[in-house]
């Protein structure tokens, strides 16, 4: 008589979805584009794919993909402070004017 132990499979909670996120799978890279409130626009590609065509998914279908690709996220994208840093289009801006006046 032998006894059979069932294991209890735990996903990996993977982290909400930012733009500029990058997941691995193996060879294969998945990059977050735009983040909507249901969609979620992304690039799947190979290392060096040139242009790799932009895709749209649902929240939901994405990360169950990931789960089942298990796939790490390579890169988390900058903080908010630094996104929400407003920069000047032009070299020196009105300062710059002023001083040399």
């Amino acid at each position: 008589m032998s006894i059979e132990m069932k294991t209890r499979k735990t996903r990996a909670i993977i982290p909400p979805f930012q733009s500029g996120q990058v997941w691995q799978m193996g060879d294969v890279n998945l990059e977050i584009g735009l983040v909507g409130k249901r969609l979620v626009h992304y690039k799947h590609y190979k290392a060096q794919a040139k242009r790799p065509p932009t895709l749209l998914s649902g929240k939901a279908t994405l990360e169950r993909f990931l789960q089942k690709q298990r796939a790490i996220l390579l890169r988390e994208p900058p903080g908010p402070a630094a996104a929400g840093e407003k920069r000047s289009g032009r070299a020196g801006g009105v300062a710059a004017k002023k001083s040399r006046q």
